[in-house]
Parts: C-alpha cells; structure tokens; sequence
C-alpha cells in the first residue's frame, strides 16, 4: 500500500446548536422570548487520523457518535469549530439519497447535473454517461424523471454517478445495501476495482460484516472521541461486544422491571384470594395437587400449539438462526461463558469456552443425542461433535429441565466471526430440535501476525 498521506485529520471539534423550541415567525419570537433556547451539543471532541492513498477505511459507532459529520466535514459541507482536515484530489460522496439530483428532471439529466457538481466537465461526462446508466441498469427508465424511480432506484443512479467520476477519495455514509443481491455484488466488485486502482475510501456504516469485507481499518467512534483504531475483525469484535452488554443490561433492567410488576400482580391475587370465601378455598386447595402434577405438561402442550414461532423467535438465539425439529425436545436455554463463568461474546484464540444447554421435554426420552458445532460467518463449517460419536453415556430427558455443560478447549480459531449450531437427536438421529447460527461469538488476536485459515496450528521453522 501506497504510504502517501491523502487525508489528514487533525484535532477537529464540531458542536451544534439543538434549539428546545425555535420560534419561526416574528410574532412568536416576541410574544415567547423564551422559544429561542437552545442547548450546545458537541459531537466532535478532537479527533485525528491519517488515511493513506488507496486504503479503505470503515467508521463505525452507535447513532449520534459523530460519524456522519465527520464525514460531511470531509466534503466540506460542513467545516470543524477548530483543527484542520487536508485531503490531496478530487472528492466524490455518496451522503444522503439521491443529494443533487432534481425530481422533475430524468435520470439522464439528473447525471449530468450530479456529474458536474463533482467537477466533471460536459466532455467527461458524455465519456462516461453510457457506463453510468449500464451500471446502474436502469436503461429502460433513464429518460424518465427521478421522482417516478423507487429509492433502490434513486441510489442505484446515485451509487452508480459517484464511482464512475474517478475521484481520488470516495466517500460513501450508509449505502452499501442498496438494490437486490446481485447488484449489492457488483458493487463490492466495483469497490474493490476502485481501491485497487488506488482510490482512497472512507465508509460509514452499521453493518460490521460489509466493512471487513472491503475495509483495511476500523475506527471506532463513541461520544465523540475515537475508541479504537485497527483492525477490521478485532475493532468489530471489541465494539460488538461493547453495544452486546449494554443491550444485556437494559434486557436485565427490563425484567426486573416486569418481574416487579408480575410480583405485584400475585401480591394483588394473594389478597383476592384471602378475602374469598372458605368453601372456594377448599375447593381450591382438593385441586391443587391435580394442578401441581400436570403445571409442566400444560405449559409445554400449550407452547407446542400449531404456532410455532415462539420456538422459532426464542430469546436466547441469535436473529439469523434458522430452527427445525419435532420439538418433543427442544433447547429452552443456551449460555455462553468464559473461564470466569460470566457470559461472554468475544473470546481470544486460546481462551477455554463453556456452553450450557437447557433441554425441555414433553415426553421421556431414553438416549437422546446431542451435538455442537462452529462455522465461520460465511457458511464455512469449522468443527462438530455430538455425544453419540463421542461415546457419552445415555442421556435421557423427562418432562423436567435438564442441562447439559460442554467445554472447548482453547478453541485455537483464527480472528472472525462465528456461530454455534445445536441439534437434539434420537439415537437414530431424528430431529428433535436443531437450530443453526444460535449463538454469535467473535475471536480476537491481540498481537495479529497476518495467519490465514481457520485455526492457529503449532508449527515451528528450521533451516
């Protein structure tokens, strides 16, 4: 990689003006003076870094943590309260949907006015117009206006303008997701074409999977100061990680929320039934052993109703995981941990992993098989066992809980992405449950040294 600096970001500062309830017109600016406050939010508080010529870089952090703007600053539609920004060559941008272009006017002129907003001359984009419009493969809609188009049309016309102006820095906020499958394809395609002829990128997006797959570094902004610079892959795992405990810690504060409610309501339930009569107690307590006896089977026939999307949107599992099976056995529960017991999402490669699985049944079952395995975030199967291959004694489930523990040892993955699969098998592998992608985990590499594959293998060199 070239080590030529094109941008150069150096101590920039940026607040805002947030107005609690800004009068527009004379009258009320007169009659309610007090309409006119507002508070300074910062969102920049002195951030820098250096960007390479032809390396690509992802910013990333939760709404509000100042990625946007940085990025506006870069295109210079908005400039910093101090500190200074340098960029070498021509800029394209691609920040809001379909910046530039005039509703009334068809797609054909719309190009050749966004064209020019870029710098490009008449000429140059008579050169270009035809590749423009095959990109974004709106030929048979390109004399219409673009009021007519659909928003994946808007940013396919857009996408399609920007990357063919050949800038010397590419600026792209929250569009890599636009248009089907295919054309999502071309345009990473095309990405990658652009950074390897020596375009400088800087990406804004949500979506960790996008950036490492065109990234060279992550930085991470939060609260307006940078976290964390460095590695795609490690970056995202520690952020991930960082956004995972809170949303666990307002998950946590939620139910003790409606534990306190559900608390109430038997406290509310208590005293009804104190103020009942003493024949309705009796006839209560000559039910309560028949009720006692049959809690559990009641509970699981009505979760095992025709409608299975309970089973299907458990708590516990990941939103990509896919489930099927009988469900006479089912996963109610999945933990992950460390070494320390405590749940965990980002795991070193030499760090021991322990899984805990919950397992419900409506029925006894003698010999059930279990098994767990890990892929990679691309569908690369990494490794699988279950207890029948691992000559495991019988293991049998009731109409009770049952939990079952499992160890990796020093699991040795590569830095990435991976998932946990579970399956709950008779002992002629019919399928009880099997969810695939359940559980999410993130392996990291403090002292990364460019190893490729899946796992870190001992090995040594002589000469």
């Amino acid at each position: 990689m070239n080590t030529e600096k094109i941008i150069a970001v150096k101590d920039i500062k940026k607040a805002f003006k947030v107005y609690l309830d800004h009068g527009n017109t004379l009258k009320e600016k007169i009659i309610t003076r007090e309409r006119g406050k507002y508070q300074k939010r910062e969102v920049l508080k002195g951030i820098s870094f250096d960007v390479k010529k032809g390396e690509a870089i992802g910013l990333i952090g939760k709404n509000g943590c100042g990625k946007s703007t940085t990025l506006k600053l870069l295109t210079r539609i908005i400039y910093p309260d101090s500190g200074s920004i340098q960029i070498k060559g021509k800029v394209s941008s691609l920040l809001e949907l379909g910046a530039g272009f005039h509703p009334d006017m068809s797609g054909r002129e719309n190009i050749y006015l966004n064209a020019s907003i870029f710098g490009l001359t008449k000429k140059e984009i008579d050169q270009k117009v035809n590749d423009i419009i095959s990109f974004s493969e709106l030929e048979e809609f390109i004399e219409n206006p673009v009021r007519t188009y659909s928003s994946g049309m808007y940013m396919r016309l857009a996408f399609s303008v920007a990357i063919n102006v050949n800038a010397d820095v590419l600026l792209i906020d929250e569009i890599l997701g636009v248009g089907d499958v295919s054309f999502q394809k071309k345009c990473f395609e095309r990405l990658q074409e652009i950074k390897a002829a020596g375009t400088t990128i800087v990406i804004v997006s949500h979506s960790l999977e996008q950036l490492e797959r065109i990234c060279d570094r992550c930085i991470w902004i939060q609260d307006g100061r940078i976290k964390e610079v460095g590695i795609p892959t490690i970056v995202n795992a520690h952020y991930y990680k960082a956004m995972e405990e809170v949303r666990l810690h307002k998950c946590k504060e939620e139910d003790i929320k409606e534990k306190q409610k559900n608390d109430k309501k038997i406290e509310d339930n208590e005293e009804i039934k104190e103020n009942q009569k003493e024949e309705e107690k009796k006839d209560s307590q000559s039910n309560e052993v028949a009720e006692k006896t049959d809690s559990a089977n009641i509970d699981i026939k009505l979760k095992k109703s025709e409608n299975n999307e309970w089973m299907k949107n458990a708590d516990f599992m990941d939103k990509s995981a896919t489930r099927v099976g009988s469900y006479e056995a089912f996963f109610s529960d999945a933990l992950l941990k460390n070494g320390n017991g405590k749940e965990e999402l980002v795991f070193s490669f030499d760090d021991n992993m322990y899984i805990t699985l919950i397992i419900e049944s409506s029925l006894s079952i003698d010999d059930v098989n279990i098994s767990i395995s890990i892929s990679r975030d691309d569908g690369v199967y990494c490794y699988g066992t279950n207890t029948k291959f691992d000559n495991c004694m019988n293991i049998c489930v009731e109409n009770e809980k049952k939990q079952i523990s499992f160890e990796f040892e020093k699991i040795q993955l590569l830095p990435g992405k991976y998932f946990l699969n579970f399956g709950l098998y008779d002992k002629n592998f019919k399928e009880y449950d099997v969810i695939w992608n359940a559980k999410k985990f993130y392996v990291k590499d403090e002292n990364p040294n460019g190893e490729i594959g899946l796992f870190k293998m001992k090995h040594k060199w002589s000469c």
